[in-house]
């Protein structure tokens, strides 16, 4: 009797071992697909943020570029009058 009940215990413990094992196989794959579920979201966010860094500084260049080409060209106009005048006073006073 004690040798059927050594045995039968041996069997159970052997079952629920590798049932646990089985249970604890499960969770670390899940665990690890979790993983790489994370690591890819992170992925498509970190080239999310990259594509809307590249178009902030390409509207900030595109801007600046039109800013100065507007500056440049006041510039051009205004001391081109001042010249103007600056050159038209003086044949004015040389006569």
């Amino acid at each position: 009797m004690q040798e059927e009940l050594s045995v039968k215990l041996t069997k159970e413990e052997t079952s629920l071992r590798a049932k646990q094992k089985n249970q604890l196989q499960t969770l670390l794959s899940r665990i690890q697909r979790d993983r790489e579920e994370q690591v890819k979201h992170r992925q498509v966010d970190s080239n999310r943020l990259l594509q809307r860094n590249r178009n902030l500084l390409n509207d900030i260049l595109e801007k600046q570029g039109t800013e100065q080409r507007r500056t440049e060209g006041f510039l051009k106009y205004a001391l081109g009058k001042r010249e103007k005048k600056t050159e038209e006073e003086i044949k004015h006073q040389l006569k």
